[in-house]
């Protein structure tokens, strides 16, 4: 499984020329993406950080830029927690996790992962190596088998057959001593004869199967010594003896961690997950390869994919349809500087240029709350309190209010005349109120306003605004075209500085409600023609090449067989083989006392039997000399 995810993992692997491919299909959701959430960031800017700070010098406040806080940092969320952003962000997890240079990290890690157990097999083939070498084996084998024509089995059953012949010799030699020896006063010559034969005999035999039950005996013994090693087998022992071994291991630790969880292991019922054991990352020792692969891994990436399905599910997937972007586009139909007020009179009250203003209830009331905009007018009712449905009073209202006191000029192209006060009573206060006009004029007369735009990507000097943005569906590919986006190649935008006046930027504002507009269709539009391709597409590619496998190292690679294994060797060569092959050699020694027995005995026949040859002999010689 390591070796073939290695594989997988090679830049020209089928896997990663198909991932590749996927990646590179699917880049139209990163980057509707990355347009939304750039058009999110300008308006944010526009009405927040970029705001003239001679609006506040001239005692207002844009309470516009206060209520839209909260509208935007929900219309943010939804689009942060939408499908769109979760496929951009599945396929981006995928992009991180297994791009060129991580998918050469991962190879290294699963490479590292394996050396400790490649580590740990040469190990112990290395000090078994008689017993696990399989040419070694099969010459054993073949020796005991009888394959070959000078074999151990050949020899033992030459000497089967030789016992067999000896001993039926011997009883047929006593069988002739016990029963007739020969006609009377003729003992027959061939009992000694037989007798000496079995003597000689009985004596080569012996010397044979002593010499086969000492050999056998003398290897016995090593065989037991090593025995005891394999029994007593522990990772002290073997850190003991492995420079005697002439092991040089670059992750000493790891190959022992194996040998005392999985080979020798304290419980042997335990069954211990490799994965829990091997540690490939050196700078941190506590990072198990489970930790590496399924944690940093795998669960990232699923758990991007499980968003996926976890909002395909809910079915409220098209932004353009959500409430709170349809209710940020109605607030963004307001125009600002209906909401740019003078709200606070205890700012200029005290203040000689605008004090005696205050003294005259009607111009108090036209100058609280008023705006800088020229016509009176009505805060929508979507946004939020306590701007919603309020009635806004502007420009024109206050100065036809301080008109009253005087003769109106009309000296500018908007409505923030100033007015030529009658004296009397009322003369320092008109005078005041011309004095607020000013502060109206201010404002209005900036032209420092921010309506920032994109360079063009196509000359990176011009202008580009996404509100030109057009989609344009191709019928071979069933995909959308877009041109306008202002992204370059990479899907990145570079913000181009652009000031204003105030009706510039109230438009400019205002065209946000497009602009979002657009760029959430947009981001649709690529969810339901990149989704599949992402979710299902994406997702089953990395999971059969990846997290098929990973699982099955997860889950199912154990290591207690190895340890179980290792005891039954060790039950099999020593409490087994070793003990067999004592008993064969103490057999052999015991064919050899009965041998000597033999001997004595076939002597102690050939003695009478040749005596009474010889004396027969000696007898019927004098019978003759007598005669």
């Amino acid at each position: 499984t390591f070796e073939k995810m290695d594989k997988d993992l090679d830049y020209n692997a089928d896997f990663m020329t198909g991932l590749r491919n996927q990646i590179e299909s699917t880049k139209a959701i990163e980057e509707s993406m990355s347009l939304s959430t750039a058009i999110f960031v300008l308006l944010r800017e526009s009405i927040s950080t970029k705001m003239p700070a001679e609006v506040v010098a001239n005692k207002h406040k844009c309470e516009f830029c206060n209520v839209m806080t909260e509208p935007l940092d929900a219309t943010v969320k939804v689009l942060d927690e939408g499908v769109a952003s979760s496929l951009s962000a599945a396929r981006t997890e995928v992009k991180t996790q297994l791009g060129p240079q991580a998918s050469k990290d991962l190879q290294k890690t699963l490479r590292d992962a394996a050396a400790p157990i490649v580590e740990s097999k040469t190990l112990i083939r290395n000090s078994l190596s008689f017993f696990t070498d399989t040419d070694k084996f099969m010459q054993v084998r073949g020796h005991l088998s009888g394959d070959g024509p000078n074999t151990v089995k050949h020899l033992v059953n030459s000497g089967i057959v030789w016992a067999i012949f000896l001993t039926c010799c011997v009883g047929l030699t006593l069988g002739c001593f016990c029963l007739r020896e020969g006609p009377a006063k003729k003992p027959h010559k061939m009992v000694p004869r037989c007798a000496a034969c079995n003597w000689c005999c009985s004596w080569c035999f012996a010397m044979w199967v002593f010499l086969i039950g000492g050999i056998m005996l003398t290897v016995a013994w090593p065989m037991s010594g090593i025995c005891l090693i394999m029994d007593d087998l522990s990772v002290q022992m073997l850190k003991d003896i492995s420079p005697a071994l002439g092991m040089n291991t670059t992750t000493p630790q790891q190959m022992y961690d194996i040998i005392d969880q999985c080979i020798v292991p304290s419980d042997p019922n335990s069954n211990a997950q490799l994965m829990d054991i091997i540690k490939p990352n050196a700078s941190d020792p506590n990072a198990t390869l489970r930790t590496v692969i399924v944690d940093d891994l795998k669960d990232m990436i699923m758990a991007k994919f499980t968003a996926i399905d976890t909002l395909m599910s809910s079915g409220d997937v098209k932004l353009a349809d959500n409430q709170q972007m349809k209710d940020l586009m109605i607030m963004l139909s307001d125009p600002l500087d209906m909401m740019i007020l003078f709200q606070d009179p205890s700012l200029i009250n005290s203040d000689p240029q605008y004090k005696d203003m205050f003294t005259d209830a009607t111009l108090t009331a036209a100058a609280t709350g008023s705006s800088v905009r020229c016509p009176n007018g009505t805060v929508g009712p979507k946004t939020p309190a306590p701007m919603g449905n309020k009635s806004i009073s502007g420009v024109e209202n206050f100065v036809a209010t301080l008109a009253a006191l005087g003769t109106r000029l009309n000296d500018r192209a908007d409505c923030a005349d100033t007015v030529v006060c009658t004296t009397g009573s009322t003369l320092l206060a008109c005078q005041a109120g011309n004095n607020f006009v000013q502060l109206k004029r201010n404002i209005l007369d900036l032209t420092n306003f921010r309506c920032d735009v994109f360079l063009d990507p196509v000359d990176m000097s011009s202008d580009c605004d996404p509100l030109n943005m057009v989609g344009t569906l191709d019928p071979a590919t069933s995909k959308t075209t877009w041109t306008n986006t202002c992204q370059k190649a990479d899907g990145t935008m570079t913000v181009k500085r652009k000031d204003c006046n105030l009706p510039q930027f109230v438009t400019y504002v205002q065209g946000f409600k497009m602009r979002v507009d657009k760029s959430l269709k947009r981001v649709d539009m690529t969810v339901n023609e990149t989704g599949t391709g992402i979710s299902i597409g994406m997702r089953d590619l990395v999971k059969r090449f990846i997290f098929t496998p990973i699982e099955f190292i997860a889950d199912g690679v154990t290591c207690g067989f190895m340890g179980q294994y290792y005891r039954q060797v060790v039950n099999g060569l020593c409490y087994q083989g070793v003990v067999g092959f004592v008993l064969i050699g103490k057999s052999y020694q015991a064919c050899g006392v009965i041998a000597l027995f033999m001997i004595v005995l076939m002597y102690g026949v050939w003695r009478r039997t040749i005596d009474n040859v010889n004396a027969t002999k000696k007898v019927q010689a004098d019978e003759v000399f007598v005669q």
